[in-house]
């Protein structure tokens, strides 16, 4: 069966899964998350998307990416993995496949989701059970929203921040913002699974 084409259009926001083969780790020492967040940094600056949210996990990656006229979110994706491939299979002594086909992507086109698919990611490793708190696990975008004074320009914080605080102060969107995520904590996994349905998004 052929694949079918992915939506390709300017102001195209995607929420991105990427699995590693067969369930393995793709992430087995600090270098390795360091190696990645590398790459990522790099692909950002050639292809000049906007990147809202992240988080590495052992054996997944979650990224919330807002492509460039650039490059297409396919060519992002290709440019990223298969440097991270390269890297990995050099580094680790392996060779073949580290990640199970083709990234899933999740077209996500109403603002008011932007929040709530941020929430998803940065709450991947408590429900993972990695950690209590989503501001514990240092693979993933959340710090940045819990600075006031964010200088890195590897996550596009302050546009999410806007999308549903425009009018705030920006130590007050943060509140906001910490608030919203933290209150999923306590959310019982079947609403994550409803939202998962509802806008096909992928663990």
């Amino acid at each position: 069966m052929p694949r079918k084409p992915r939506l390709i259009f300017p102001g195209a926001v995607y929420h991105i899964t990427v699995r590693g083969n067969n369930q393995q780790k793709i992430f087995k020492s600090l270098a390795d998350y360091l190696k990645y967040i590398r790459i990522l940094r790099e692909a950002k600056k050639l292809f000049r998307f906007k990147l809202y949210a992240f988080v590495l996990m052992p054996n997944h990656i979650h990224l919330f990416i807002a492509p460039s006229e650039i490059a297409s979110i396919s060519q992002i994706m290709q440019k990223i993995n298969l440097n991270y491939t390269k890297y990995f299979n050099h580094k680790h002594k392996c060779s073949g496949h580290l990640f199970q086909g083709r990234f899933y992507s999740s077209l996500i086109t109403n603002e008011s989701y932007f929040w709530v698919v941020s929430r998803y990611i940065h709450l991947n490793p408590v429900r993972a059970k990695l950690c209590q708190h989503p501001a514990d696990y240092r693979w993933s975008s959340y710090s940045a929203y819990c600075q006031i004074e964010y200088k890195d320009d590897l996550v596009d914080r302050d546009e999410l921040l806007n999308f549903l605080s425009a009018n705030l102060s920006l130590e007050q969107k943060i509140i906001e913002y910490k608030k919203f995520v933290e209150e999923g904590i306590g959310l019982k996994e079947d609403y994550f699974e409803s939202l998962a349905k509802e806008l096909k998004l992928v663990d």
